[in-house]
């Protein structure tokens, strides 16, 4: 028996070295149960999608791998392809709830199936997770996971009003809801801090309102202010790119714009609107 033990252990230890370690992925997926081995990532690998209206989401995953591998993998309609392959389908399984998906890791192919196209989404998302820092061996633990949002809602808020963040900021921003599967962008374009929103028809209010003579310091409560003159504004045009670019993401658009009192940088530049004794700064 003694003989056998040092065998045992060996074997044991293949075993456990075959077992991938359940990988940490936030948010955590409904279900997640491990296989056997990796899938390996290289540029041989080939995205398959099912019809052309997944173009954007196998382009979306196309352009992840390209970061880490020497080549891009070829993005190709759903058919036979010899070689590993990453296959991205909309199912009508009635299984899956809203935004739900289901992930396939196998050493031969990934299947990543959406119960809509914000589903597929999301799996990507988890896919890229997955996926090791550059300059490491490029590899996707075998695995399934089966997974859906808790809440239909699901979102952050940005404030450029007190704090104005260029077009670009805007986008790693949104980027970052994306990964963290979050499916809607509040964008806080108005309040007393300043008027953000190009409107053509009464440019005062960018010309104006976009800017202010000094911020707060400190608490509301001190009612300091230094004298550095701040603002900024989006165009129409920037205003509809990121439009565009959180709809790629699946987030809806949901800028915040209210006629109350409170948007003093409103009525700030029509004058005729502001009682005669209200301040102007």
């Amino acid at each position: 028996m003694r003989a056998l033990l040092p065998l045992l252990l060996a074997l044991a230890s293949c075993a456990t070295a075959q077992t991938p370690p359940e990988p940490t992925l936030i948010p955590r997926p409904a279900q997640m149960t491990m296989g056997q081995g990796y899938f390996p990532v290289t540029s041989a690998v080939s995205i398959l999608i099912d019809s052309k209206e997944l173009k954007p989401e196998g382009s979306y995953l196309r352009d992840a791998l390209a970061a880490l591998l020497p080549e891009a993998p070829m993005l190709l309609p759903q058919r036979t392809v010899e070689g590993p392959v990453i296959a991205l389908t909309v199912t009508s399984d009635k299984s899956l709830p809203n935004e739900g998906y289901k992930l396939v890791v196998t050493p031969e192919r990934i299947d990543l199936r959406g119960a809509d196209r914000a589903g597929l989404f999301h799996g990507i998302q988890t896919l890229i997770e997955l996926l090791p820092p550059k300059g490491q061996e490029t590899a996707v633990p075998s695995l399934t996971i089966t997974d859906h949002p808790r809440f239909a809602w699901r979102g952050m808020h940005l404030d450029v009003c007190r704090h104005f963040f260029p077009v670009e900021f805007v986008k790693k921003y949104i980027d970052l809801l994306a990964r963290y599967k979050m499916n809607s962008f509040h964008w806080h374009l108005t309040d007393d801090q300043g008027w953000r929103i190009e409107i053509k028809k009464y440019p005062k209010l960018t010309e104006v309102g976009a800017w202010r003579s000094g911020s707060q310091i400190g608490p509301y409560s001190r009612r300091e202010y230094d004298s550095i003159p701040y603002g900024g504004f989006y165009t129409q045009d920037q205003i509809r790119e990121v439009v565009e670019y959180a709809a790629a993401g699946t987030s809806p658009w949901c800028p915040r714009s209210r006629c109350r009192g409170m948007h003093w940088q409103r009525w700030l530049p029509i004058p005729n609107l502001v009682a005669p004794e209200a301040p102007t700064k």
